[in-house]
């Protein structure tokens, strides 16, 4: 999946393989675009944060913070809520009898109108 403007990646729940780390972090590298990459964890579990950074390349800096923190503000570009709620735009809809998207047959049952599935009932074989 591609997602345009991302500068920000917060990892909360650290990945088990250095591979994934990065696959999540370059979120914020792509097309040449730069960002960041914040990975919180508590200090009991820094000896397998830097384990993690170090397979995946990666030198960290550390840094010690709290809800709040001015640092954490600093690291992850936080800013002040602008007040101004967000309006998302007014989809169009597609006219009538063209092709749904996202339906999906309605049909009921497994595998119902794929070739090969299973349909119910009994066979027609044999008669």
């Amino acid at each position: 999946i591609h997602v345009d403007g991302i500068s920000l990646v917060v990892h909360v729940d650290l990945p088990q393989d250095h591979k994934d780390y990065l696959h999540r972090s370059g979120r914020t590298a792509r097309a040449g675009e730069s960002g960041t990459v914040v990975t919180l964890s508590s200090s009991k579990n820094q000896r397998a944060v830097s384990g993690l950074l170090g397979r995946a390349g990666v030198t960290p800096k550390f840094h010690d913070v709290r809800p709040l923190d001015e640092k954490l503000m600093v690291i992850t570009g936080a800013q002040e809520p602008s007040g101004v709620p967000y309006i998302p735009p007014v989809m169009e809809r597609k006219s009538p009898g063209g092709s749904r998207s996202g339906g999906g047959s309605r049909r009921s049952g497994t595998g119902a109108g794929k070739s090969g599935g299973y349909r119910g009932g009994n066979s027609r074989r044999g008669r």
